[in-house]
């Protein structure tokens, strides 16, 4: 759903499937966004899937575009199965204009996101602030490029954002951590602020174990020369183990 050139408010998108699978497939979009000249007052929809699994693939989109003046556009998932996303496609919930963007609240006894670009992130591109990315899962696989993103970063406007990055929770859900595997390049956990204003965000992991190898790493980063361009900082507590390995 989508306003454009107005200052009405979209509307929401509820999926439920408690029992039944949804498959999200072939470059296929599911997403609420307003228009990003008329920038009006509305509010921007939410987007509620319940499933038993989900999953992505085919450089696939499920978001939520803000680039409204008002805080709208969360996602939140729940799943009694697994979360797949593969082959370049995403979630994400993004904003384009002095709005803070919506939150990713998504719970799944199993994550797996696969490939090149295949993640899940929130980030901003203007004044508006990055939203929370809140994960509760038992066990959460990153691999050969798979991600958790949250950034600020110059996007198609060409204005250097001032917003900051996002918050990355991870955190399980009948353990009390998550088992951690990030295996690949390009492959992890990123929160960055790219030639911005606002500062890079935060990485918060409960683990049972953590394994990062192969080039997978966790990253809060910045490359503005403003002192209001900061690194964020990354908070990891893991009940078992850590392991770290190239």
């Amino acid at each position: 759903t989508q306003t454009l050139d107005s200052s009405g408010s979209t509307g929401s998108i509820t999926i439920s499937a408690p029992h039944g699978d949804i498959h999200i497939g072939d470059s296929s979009q599911l997403f609420t966004s307003n228009n990003v000249v008329a920038q009006g007052a509305g509010t921007l929809g939410d987007i509620h899937i319940i499933a038993h699994n989900l999953s992505l693939d085919g450089i696939s989109k499920l978001g939520t575009d803000n680039a409204g003046e008002q805080r709208g556009g969360n996602i939140s998932i729940a799943l009694d199965g697994r979360l797949t996303i593969v082959g370049g496609s995403f979630i994400n919930t993004g904003a384009f204009g002095k709005a803070t963007s919506g939150d990713l609240n998504i719970q799944a006894p199993d994550i797996q996101l696969t490939g090149k670009d295949s993640q899940i992130y929130t980030g901003t591109i203007t004044s508006g602030n990055g939203g929370h990315l809140n994960l509760h899962t038992d066990t959460l696989q990153l691999l050969n490029g798979g991600k958790l993103s949250g950034g600020s970063s110059i996007g198609f406007t060409g204005t250097v954002p001032s917003g900051s990055g996002g918050v990355i929770t991870v955190a399980g859900i009948n353990n009390p951590g998550t088992a951690v595997l990030i295996d690949g390049t390009e492959s992890g956990i990123f929160t960055n602020a790219q030639n911005a204003l606002g500062s890079a965000g935060t990485i918060n992991v409960l683990a049972s174990s953590l394994t990062a190898t192969n080039g997978g790493a966790l990253s809060v980063t910045t490359s503005g020369i403003n002192p209001s361009a900061k690194g964020g900082s990354i908070n990891v507590i893991a009940t078992d183990k850590i392991i770290l390995s190239n």
